[in-house]
């Protein structure tokens, strides 16, 4: 078994790519790591010439008749600069945010 293990096995890579990699251990606490999970693929921080061109976006899809949803930069009086992921409706694919 063991000379059978030596000759087959191969070393890997795996790839935890994405925006959001998580690895989450047998010992972790669940709830915890869903709310971190989730909070890690929903929100983005970005330095503050990022966030000024994302909100010129979404101004500009609402100027345009685009619906936003949900997201955006209510982040419930937290002073940084984060953008919740977004959702818009009643948009076209030759809008600017299409």
């Amino acid at each position: 078994m063991k000379a059978t293990g030596n000759s087959n096995l191969k070393p890997v890579t795996l790839e935890l790519g994405g925006k959001s990699p998580l690895l989450i251990f047998y010992d972790a606490d669940v709830n915890t790591a869903a709310v971190l999970a989730l909070s890690g693929a929903l929100m983005n921080k970005v330095d503050k010439t990022q966030y000024d061109k994302i909100l010129s976006y979404i101004e500009h899809g609402k100027r345009e008749g685009a619906t936003l949803v949900t997201g955006g930069t209510d982040n419930n009086g937290i002073e940084e600069l984060i953008i919740r992921g977004l959702k818009f409706v009643n948009w076209g694919w030759n809008f600017e945010i299409g």
